[in-house]
């Protein structure tokens, strides 16, 4: 007789349990089969049983048969069914934890006993019996009913074992997926905003099992399924990638994420920096906040950890036709991204990606202020330069090919161009422009329906500008013997139309005649 089949038979069994979770440190509880649902099994501990508690049994036993368990499946993947119990349903233990845990689950219990004494060898999860009654119940019943599809579908089926981090982001977002954040208020998703916001710059890979890393992790999945779509949590479950390689574009996603928690704006880039549950309407503050006046220059230095988010705003300055130049330094081998948002003196922003030595002219005027959001794959050093300096101006030295004929690409040498220059062949501003660096501009030549030689000039941001007289020739286009004798036909065809068109006037007009003829007779 299979150890299932006592259990039934008996109602009365003993769980091996985690003392790191039991109130009183135990290594084992004896507990009853009180209730039984399509899919689960419900035991409570023997001595903590309350009669009143077989009404809330019974209907959470319902909600996780006809809810939890039907969406979690489809959209996560199914449990291990009948699994190494050799049972279709799930065993769900209630007994005495600390107060601070929801409930857990442990992978032993995939296990044969023989392979790992300790082992319950069910599919099993284990919730603690003080939140039965609560509201939050159900959200710990669908977190932790996750853990167990996660476990058949990585070590089971791939022999895979999924970061933590990432399996908890998972199972935060079941509650949402069980439809459990409404009502919003004393909801999972709302304890978990409320703690994050307390510490948004927590690192979401490294995993120190607190509320923050619970909080970065719920909030992280919630924009990853708000931009990917539902369909991503099962691309990342039965993914035979683990952690971030799970993920598609991770490091854009990530860096897009931390932009959002400062943005949250709908109205955006087409949603793109935005939460779309309407109870996740926060903004989170600057990490630290810098004026530069009366001061004209500033240095940060810190240390960040993997995968975190600090957002540092610098505002001021005031004086015309200074620039704000800005270098940014990080340890060796440490991959860095950096976005930043620079707001307009309107409240608009546009949004790049820092590097080295960077340049913001008119900061302080038509730019009001810029969010700098350091963030790289390790824990890492970073340095933070911003100065008020007066640039030189733009110089041309050479421009090759210096004659061509139009929409050809020509490249100008020189020095001191700036990010975002504006190219001019004569009075005709250039829309395709590449800023290579500081001494290097690609641009295409557009036709101005001219030959001959025309002037170029460059204007960097700041208005500061260089102009290189007749320094550009546009030359006839040669044509090669393919487009010669494409050309001839198409001329051949043009005079051959053209005939057509004569011929017929000629027609017309002959008809006339011949009308005007006849009636004269008739007239006669």
């Amino acid at each position: 007789m299979n150890k299932k089949a006592i259990i039934l038979l008996a109602g009365l069994m003993i769980f091996n349990v985690d003392p790191g979770y039991d109130i009183q440190n135990r290594n084992q509880v004896e507990a009853e089969l009180r209730f039984t649902s399509n899919h689960a099994y419900f035991y409570v501990e023997k001595n903590i049983w309350q009669s009143d508690w077989q009404n809330y049994l019974q209907k959470i036993g319902q909600e996780f048969d006809q809810n939890i368990y039907p969406k979690l499946t489809e959209n996560y993947g199914s449990e291990w069914n009948p699994g190494i119990d050799n049972d279709p349903r799930i065993t769900i233990l209630i007994t005495s934890m600390s107060e601070q845990a929801g409930g857990y689950f442990n992978p032993n219990d995939g296990f044969l006993k023989t392979e790992i004494p300790t082992s319950n060898q069910a599919e099993m999860i284990y919730l603690n019996s003080s939140n039965l009654t609560s509201s939050l119940f159900k959200s710990f019943l669908a977190h932790e009913f996750q853990h167990l599809i996660n476990f058949y579908q990585k070590k089971k089926l791939r022999w895979l074992d999924e970061e933590v981090w990432l399996n908890e982001a998972l199972s935060e977002y079941s509650p949402t997926l069980a439809g459990y954040d409404e009502p919003y208020q004393n909801s999972n998703l709302e304890k978990r905003v409320t703690s994050f916001l307390k510490d948004p710059s927590n690192s979401l890979t490294e995993w120190l099992n607190n509320m923050y890393d619970y909080s970065a992790a719920n909030l992280f999945m919630q924009y990853l399924v708000d931009q990917q779509g539902v369909e991503v949590l099962k691309k990342i479950t039965t993914s035979d990638q683990v952690g971030v390689k799970a993920i598609a574009d991770f490091e854009q996603v990530f860096s897009d994420w931390a932009v959002t928690n400062y943005l949250n704006n709908c109205d955006l880039d087409n949603g793109k920096y935005c939460y779309k549950n309407k109870n996740l309407d926060f903004h989170i503050s600057p990490t630290a906040s810098y004026s530069l006046m009366p001061i004209t220059s500033l240095s940060i230095s810190s240390t960040t950890k993997e995968w975190s988010a600090h957002w540092y705003k610098i505002s001021g300055i005031s004086q015309d036709g200074k620039t704000l130049k800005i270098d940014f330094k990080s340890d060796v081998g440490v991959n860095f991204y950096v976005p930043h948002l620079i707001i307009d003196k309107n409240g608009q922003f546009t949004l790049k990606s820092m590097a080295g030595t960077n340049y913001l002219p008119k900061f302080g005027q038509e730019i009001n202020s810029i969010i700098i959001i350091p963030i790289s794959d390790k824990q890492s050093n970073f340095s933070l330069t911003a100065s008020v300096v007066q640039l030189p101006g733009p110089i041309i030295e050479s421009i090759e090919p210096n004659k061509t004929t139009a929409s050809e690409q020509i490249t100008i040498k020189g020095r001191n161009f700036l990010e975002n220059a504006i190219v001019r062949f004569g009075n005709q501003s250039v829309e395709q422009v590449e800023f290579v660096n500081s001494e290097t501009i690609k641009a295409i030549a557009p036709d101005l329906g001219v030959l001959g030689k025309v002037n170029i000039s460059v204007i960097n941001p700041d208005d500061q500008s260089v102009l290189a007289l007749e320094s550009f020739e546009y030359i006839k286009k040669e044509l090669t013997p393919e487009e010669l004798k494409a050309e001839l036909k198409a001329k051949i065809a043009e005079i051959q139309l053209k005939i057509l068109e004569l011929q017929r006037e000629l027609l017309l007009i002959r008809i006339e005649e011949i009308k005007a003829k006849i009636a004269q007779l008739i007239s006669k």
